[in-house]
């Protein structure tokens, strides 16, 4: 006798929330993270996003050496005991920086590192936070002020110019046109114009808002 069975395929889904981790690890805030690059410091990355994720966009700079590991294969080194392994596969030396999307993964990924005795902190907000760190210094010429912008997770740079009570915005970033309006206002300007000066792939203009 002959018995069929059928199996009928189960959808899986992967939920937007992690299990806490074995011990909370320390934290990393994105702006930290801007100022220990800007001063040349190394820093050891491990990103446990996906491979094409990682590739379209990650932390990068002079002083960084990044590794892309799944958070899968941190999960599958959790099950057997290789955690230390794991951790080996992490190029570069010193502490590690655990990055992710939204700095939830790479909680658990940096709680399951330090319960195994390694250094390692999570980024917080990861990714998302990264992309939210816009930097400014003010430098003065003649009777003008002029502030910069810095966005390190793209490298895109804009200015402020204020002089009297007039200002001009040069290269806004569209993410962050608010800034500008407040930083002219403090200083008791009206911003009177809005100026692009080249196009490039990175950069989403915010000339159209900061001009309305």
């Amino acid at each position: 006798m002959c018995l069929l069975i059928t199996v009928r395929p189960v959808a899986v889904h992967m939920s937007d929330s992690y299990p806490d981790p074995p011990v909370e690890p320390e934290t990393l805030a994105p702006e930290t993270l801007a100022r220990r690059l800007a001063a040349g410091e190394p820093v050891r990355l491990l990103d446990v996003r996906d491979r094409d994720e990682f590739e379209r966009w990650h932390v990068a700079g002079p002083s960084v050496t990044a590794t892309q590991l799944p958070f899968a294969k941190a999960l599958q080194a959790q099950v057997t005991d290789s955690v230390a392994a794991f951790a080996e596969g992490v190029d570069g030396e010193g502490p590690i920086t655990v990055v992710c999307a939204r700095g939830e993964a790479s909680a658990y990924v940096a709680g399951l590192l330090a319960d195994a005795g390694i250094e390692a902190r999570n980024l917080a907000s990861g990714m998302d936070g990264w992309a939210r760190v816009y930097e400014r210094r003010e430098i003065t010429a003649g009777d003008a002020t002029v502030l910069q912008y810095h966005r390190p997770a793209s490298g895109c740079l804009g200015y402020l110019v204020v002089a009297d009570d007039r200002a001009a915005v040069i290269d806004p970033l569209g993410a962050f046109t608010d800034r500008y309006g407040e930083d002219a206002t403090a200083r008791d300007a009206t911003i009177e114009c809005v100026i692009d000066t080249h196009v490039h792939a990175d950069h989403v203009s915010g000339l159209r808002s900061g001009a309305a």
